[in-house]
């Protein structure tokens, strides 16, 4: 016996064996009396029981342990020693082999110890050696079992894991590599006695184990395996093991299983092993959940990415584990606020522009906050932040919210659930389910401009029918359009139709208009009839009653869509009808509001429609002259001109030169425009325009109502900003022919940029279009990719669609501006051969991008844009006998920088001419065709005009002089040499004219001009500057007199006198007498001076002419020459007898003799020698006349 006694290690619980698994256990060594120690024996092969009263036994390590072919028992409190193994000995240990069996059953108050023989601390210093030694991990083999049974319950196991034959394996070894699956050796009689181990080990090399079985049954119950060189305990069975309740610590390993059977064990305590607690090498699942693993957090495994504690491997089961702290699951539960409590979104139903709202309440009893909160949308995760006000008191419930971004979500149904995890339970709001919600595209109007709806009569569509424009002459067709003077329809049978989509001929589509934008939309995720809506209306109608109308479709469609709100493009006039709206309407329903091409203080297009019809950028088959026609009464024509807000920004836009006083010519202000109009056109139609174009409307703030507005212009298309209107010819205030000039500004083709972009919005919201096409923007391919950028949420200008700028300083014109006046067609042509001109039924083509083509009366323009570098053809045809001008003028950078001009180009009916014009040409040269033969003739152009002289509109001035002899009262007595005097400030003096016929021809004044004749002559003069501006045509009478006048001499017989009468066919003359003198003088102080002798006057007057002055030189002097006149009077005092004698010497001799008795006056005549002797009824007097020097006679 080593000693009497030895010391007993008692395992005290507390709180039970489970309780203690979470606690510190400790150990009570108490002396007891012993009749060991023991030796244990080589070989057991009978059944044996080693007793408490021999213990500790020793296993020395001579003969390689112990093998164990029978039943032994061990009884509590029994301590089984091991020696340590040598340097180069056999490992001490147990083996249970071919059916044997290992019962080692201890109790809590005495445990069965299995340690190494220099465990001092179990049953004291059985070695003997004091304290120079202490127990070491693997200072012995193992206990194995190998196609046996093992029950070991309350047993210490410790020290041991020594498997190669005398070499001790210390703590720091650890497992490298997984080993190989191990098999047990087949072991036989034969094999005992043998001093190897290799009836316990087969197979590859692997980490030791302290305990370990293969093939056999296991059962471990409330023990302790510790400071195992390797593993605590390594089974491979094919028969589930029982291990419940046990302490496995401080080993290199744990426990390592490769079994052929599922295992389970629970209740086991791991902690302090150096690198696994548990290792699973085979393909079942290892059971090990409620097993303590040495920290609260759980074991060390991917899995659990907060556990801290023992490592694991392998196919585990390990949640639960004892120590995990007890979590209440968290709860997610609807807010009760409304809107909320059924699914926790509101609203259920949203639209783009306000996306719905998440809210759950979470709440948790432990008071957790949450690790994440989020909805889950389709799939993607949302986090969730507390609510605002919220206190952090989870226990009681927190709500927690998800407000999304605008277009978060895309149109259509989604599916959600609300999920909460609290680092160790997540929860699901549904639990098995999804709610949903519905997102839809705030619904949009379309809202066209002027023309832009149908018109039909009964089956009959009026507008807009291009195949009936095509084909009938005069578009008469159209006249059910027109209106009364009061504004209302002429024809009641007229009623609206669809908005203007695409209008083909024989499949070939001509025009789109809103087609191509609803296509946009549509494939945008739009569909007619549930979020995108059109707006057709009368738009001959007054504008505010149609904004009354669009009131009523906003409401029709926010009660179908169930929307608070829509989406507004309104294009052209359809831009005042919705400002109307939002002027009447304070609380708008409009969320977005797109104005495109919208001329919000009116356009000076709809004043050439009133004045010579157009056709407001509709393919113009349309003969502008019924459009004229149609308009003439419509309201919607009037309220679309220029307001005063225009003219306080732009001054005017109608050039009156047509006063024959240059000082009176003007830019025309609005209440003279309007007068203007008043004169010919519908006055209530002016007064509709006054109501609509308030200050409120023409300055409506569109900044401030909530409305998000954006508006679109039309950027470098030529647009007409001023008509001029000047005479050619003026005479005497006879206005005989009228010119017209156009002036271009940036815009879209009809309404000016000026007009355009008068709306009171934020400068980011302001876009341009280059290239715009006034009716045809809406579906113009940037513009309708625009439209659809704008209306998505949140609204993005990162980048624009191509030709979309928000840079108005680059909306310049570039080009040239044809124009011809006069009876000639003007057509444009372009390399590709496209026409831009009149048809044949005087509708117009216009098939070239950019060119602008515009008629005004017999004036037409084109606009040829050079911002591309293109090339142009432009021929002219005659259509009557005359003469016309022409003009080219260049517009750069907006500016008319120079013009070209030809005036007075004469034209026969076939006559005709053609030009090329670039962006780089010079245009000084047009070939002509003047008779129509086919022979082309350069014709030079009169002026070529910079850009200061292009902007002259005052005519020139001319004076006349006058070189001649002066007589009285404005007469000239001479011939006169003419002297015309012409002065421009500006463009200069192209050319002077004057008409001697009244006008019927005119001649070009190029040097002084000589008038002979006399008489009365009106001389018409004029002359024309370089830039075209005709003077009012001036006018002079001139007198010219240098004859005398000659004189009438006859007897009166009431005053028994001669009387002398002057002649003059230019003027009245007057006769002075002055004794035998009488001196005759015409107005212009021609005089002819008579001389008489005088004989005797009472029966008888005789005078001799003895002499004829004309202007003082005398041409007769004539003493022979004789008046004689005898008269004899009767009772009564009456006439009875008159007797008159003229005689000229040489020349010829009259008598004659009136009788009162028989009325008869005899008259003798010798003249040339020749006597002839007449009677003539009556009383016949003899005229003695001077002509030309000379004195003849006359019977009258």
């Amino acid at each position: 016996m080593v000693a009497n006694l030895i010391f007993r290690l008692i395992l005290v619980p507390a709180l039970g064996f489970l309780a203690a698994l979470a606690f510190n256990t400790f150990f009570i060594v108490v002396a007891v009396e012993a009749a060991g120690p023991t030796l244990a024996p080589r070989i057991i092969s009978t059944d044996t029981v080693w007793t408490k009263a021999n213990s500790p036994y020793i296993v020395p390590t001579a003969y390689g342990g112990t093998d164990i072919f029978a039943t032994l028992t061990i009884e509590p409190g029994v301590m089984v020693k091991f020696q340590p193994t040598q340097s180069s000995g056999p490992i001490a240990g147990l083996s249970v082999v071919l059916g044997g069996t290992l019962v080692a059953e201890g109790t809590e108050t005495e445990p069965i110890i299995f340690t190494s023989l220099l465990d001092d601390t179990a049953g004291g210093d059985t070695n003997g050696d004091g304290s120079s030694t202490e127990a070491s991990p693997g200072d012995w083999g193992l206990i194995g079992a190998y196609a046996s049974t093992m029950r070991l319950k309350h047993t210490i196991v410790g020290y041991g894991g020594d498997m190669f034959e005398g070499v001790p394996v210390p703590v720091s070894i650890r497992r490298k590599v997984a080993p190989s699956r191990l098999s047990p050796s087949v072991v036989t009689l034969a094999s005992i006695g043998q001093n190897t181990p290799s009836v316990r080990l087969a197979g590859s090399a692997r980490d030791p184990s302290m305990l370990e079985i293969y093939s056999g049954n296991l059962t471990i119950e409330y023990s302790t395996l510790h400071h195992s060189a390797g593993f605590g305990l390594f089974v491979i069975s094919d028969t589930a093991p029982t291990i419940v309740n046990n302490i496995i610590r401080d080993n290199a390993d744990g426990l390592a299983f490769d079994s052929e059977v599922p295992v389970v064990l629970s209740g086991n305590r791991f902690e302090g092993n150096a690198q696994y607690g548990l290792m699973n090498f085979g393909y079942f699942v290892v059971d090990a959940r409620e097993n303590w693993w040495g920290h609260n957090s759980g074991p060390r495994v991917a899995s659990n990415p907060e556990g801290v504690g023992e490592r694991i491997s392998g196919n585990v089961l390990y949640d639960p584990w004892i120590g995990k702290v007890v979590n209440h699951p968290p709860e997610l539960s609807y807010p009760s606020e409304a809107g909320y409590y059924y699914d926790g979104v509101d609203p259920a139903i949203s639209f783009m522009n306000a996306s719905p709202v998440f809210k759950v309440v979470y709440t948790d009893a432990d008071g957790d906050a949450p690790l994440w909160i989020r909805v889950e949308v389709d799939g993607v995760s949302y986090p969730m932040s507390a609510a605002s006000g919220e206190d952090g008191d989870y226990a009681n419930g927190e709500t927690f919210i998800f407000t999304p971004s605008l277009s978060t979500f895309s149109k259509g149904y989604h599916y959600f659930h609300f999920a909460v995890s609290d680092t160790t339970t997540t929860a699901l709001l549904p639990a098995d389910s999804q709610s949903f919600f519905e997102v839809r595209n705030v619904p949009v109007i379309l809202v066209p401009g002027i023309l832009g709806t149908e018109m039909k009569k009964g089956e009959d569509t009026l507008w807009l029918n291009l195949g009936r424009l095509l084909t009938d002459i005069g578009d008469e067709f159209m006249d059910p359009l027109a209106m009364n003077e009061d504004g209302t329809p002429a024809d009641a049978g007229v009623a609206i139709g669809d908005v203007i989509r695409k209008v083909s001929v024989v499949d070939v589509s001509l025009y789109d208009y809103f087609g191509g934008l609803i296509d946009e939309l549509q494939l945008n995720g739009y569909s007619e009839g549930t979020d995108l809506f059109v707006f057709p209306y009368d738009w001959r109608l007054d504008i505010q009653g149609n904004s009354v109308r669009l009131k009523e479709k906003i409401d029709t469609v926010l009660s179908q869509t169930f929307s608070d709100k829509v989406n507004i493009m309104a294009h052209s006039m359809g831009g005042l009808v919705a400002k109307q709206y939002i002027l009447d309407n304070q609380h708008s329903k409009i969320d977005k509001l797109i104005f495109v091409g919208t001329p919000h203080l009116g356009a000076p297009k709809a004043f050439k429609a009133l004045m010579f019809g157009d056709t407001f950028d509709i393919p113009k088959f349309v003969d502008q002259l019924e459009i004229k026609k149609i308009v003439y009464n419509m309201f919607s024509v009037y309220q679309l001109l220029p307001s005063q807000a225009y003219f306080d920004i732009a001054n005017g836009y109608y050039f009156d030169a047509t006063s024959a006083d240059p000082d009176d010519y003007k830019l025309l202000d609005f209440s003279e425009t309007m007068a203007l109009l008043a004169k010919d056109y519908n006055f209530n139609g002016l007064m509709a325009a006054l109501r609509l174009h308030s200050y409120a409307l023409d300055n409506l703030d569109l900044t401030n109502t909530g409305i998000a507005s954006y508006n679109v212009s039309g950027c470098n298309t030529a647009s007409i900003s001023m008509i001029v209107r000047r005479n050619m010819e003026i005479n005497l205030g006879e206005d005989l022919d009228t010119e017209y000039l156009l002036y271009l500004s940036e815009g879209d083709g009809t309404v000016p940029l000026n007009s355009s972009e008068a709306v009171n919005i934020p400068a980011d919201r302001r876009f341009y279009l280059r290239g715009a096409e006034h009716s045809r923007m809406p579906s113009q391919p940037s513009i309708r990719q625009f439209i659809n950028q704008i209306l998505n949420y949140p609204t993005n200008f990162s980048s624009l669609p191509d030709g979309v700028i928000a840079d108005s300083s680059q909306c310049k014109l570039e080009g040239k501006l044809v124009s011809v006046h006069s009876p000639v067609e003007l057509h444009i042509y372009d390399d590709q051969g496209n026409h831009v001109g009149p048809n044949y039924d005087d509708s117009i083509d216009e098939n070239i991008p950019g060119v602008v083509y515009e008629v005004l009366d017999d004036n037409k323009f084109a606009f040829l844009p050079k911002d591309e570098n293109q090339n142009y053809t432009v021929k002219l045809n005659a259509t009557d006998v005359g003469a016309f001008n022409m003009r080219i003028m260049t517009i750069d950078d907006s500016q008319n920088t120079e013009t070209v001009y030809y005036n007075q180009v004469p034209i026969a009916a076939s006559s005709y001419g053609e030009m090329l014009i670039s962006g780089t040409s010079v245009d000084d040269y047009l070939s002509f065709d003047p008779d129509g033969d086919g022979e082309l003739e350069d014709i030079p152009a009169s002026a070529v005009l910079d850009s200061s002289q292009s902007q002259d509109l005052a005519p020139p001035s001319t004076t006349m002089e006058i070189s001649g002899t002066a007589g009285n009262n404005e007469w000239y007595r001479s011939a006169l040499e003419v002297f015309l005097f012409a002065l421009d400030d500006n463009a200069g003096v192209l050319k002077t004219e004057y008409s001697l016929d009244n006008g019927a021809t005119w001649q070009t004044y190029t040097a002084p001009f000589t008038i002979e004749e006399e008489g009365r002559m009106l001389v018409l003069y004029r002359s024309i500057d370089r830039a075209g501006n005709y003077e009012a045509i001036q006018s002079r009478e001139i007198f010219i007199d240098f004859t005398s006048p000659e004189a009438r001499i006859t007897f009166n017989p009431d005053d028994l006198d001669i009387n002398i009468i002057g002649l003059d066919n230019l003027s009245a003359v007057t006769v002075s007498e002055y004794d035998n003198v009488a001196i005759l003088a015409d107005e212009a102080g021609n005089t002819t001076t008579l001389e008489f002798e005088e004989k005797d006057r009472r029966k008888l007057l005789g005078a001799t002419l003895v002499s004829i002055k004309y202007n003082g030189i005398e041409v007769l002097q004539d003493k022979n020459n004789w008046l004689r006149y005898h008269w004899e009077y009767n009772e009564k005092k009456g006439l009875k007898e008159l007797t008159q004698a003229i005689t000229v010497k040489d020349d010829f001799k009259v008598l004659a003799i009136y009788h009162a008795k028989h009325n008869i006056t005899s008259v003798m005549i010798k003249e040339n020698d020749e006597k002839t002797k007449n009677y003539y009824p009556g009383l016949v007097l003899i005229w003695a006349k001077t002509h030309n020097g000379e004195i003849i006679y006359e019977l009258h």
